[in-house]
């Protein structure tokens, strides 16, 4: 049953159809609300502003992302350590033993360095998935992403994200 404050609806025929359409109204309002969020988002990651809390490496403030002075060498080691042949395992586990914690507040795992590795934020990038999907989910490969120029200054040069990104290729045709 529907008990509405605002809208009184009789108990007959003639209710149960205002019903309906109130029913009705209400779901279009979401489904539109959905696609103007959406289009809004979209809009903001071409024009490289934030759409989310910040990446482990940056701060969000005024919104826009500053570069962690703390966190930022460590991302730096991270694309290095991959670079020079180290397997995600291994610098996850490196980071564990030096006493890093992610932005949380737990230790390091294999999904934590494969994203900041995945993630364009790191060389003055904006991602965002048109079709609703996260990257978090681990699908960085999806066809919907717009990768526009950010407004915050990389970590990394574009020269190194494009080489750990040719590694991280290579390893998924390896390993699949």
């Amino acid at each position: 049953d529907v008990v509405s404050i605002s809208e009184p609806i009789a108990d007959d025929h003639f209710g149960s159809l205002i019903e309906r359409i109130i029913e009705w109204m209400d779901e279009y309002y979401v489904i539109r609300l959905s696609d103007e969020v959406k289009r809004g988002m979209t809009e903001k990651a071409t024009r490289g502003e934030p759409l989310c809390i910040s990446a482990f490496g940056y701060d969000l403030k005024d919104k826009k992302y500053y570069i962690n002075e703390e966190q930022a060498p460590i991302v730096r080691e991270i694309y290095d350590r991959f670079i020079n042949g180290a397997k995600i395992n291994q610098i996850a586990t490196y980071l564990q033993s030096i006493g890093v914690k992610t932005n949380k507040g737990n230790s390091p795992d294999r999904r934590f360095v494969e994203y900041i590795l995945h993630n364009p934020v790191y060389c003055g990038k904006i991602r965002w998935c048109t079709d609703g999907k996260k990257a978090s989910a681990r699908d960085y490969y999806n066809e919907n992403f717009i990768i526009a120029d950010g407004m915050h200054e990389s970590i990394v040069t574009q020269e190194i994200f494009n080489k750990a990104q040719e590694l991280l290729q290579e390893n998924r045709k390896k390993f699949g």
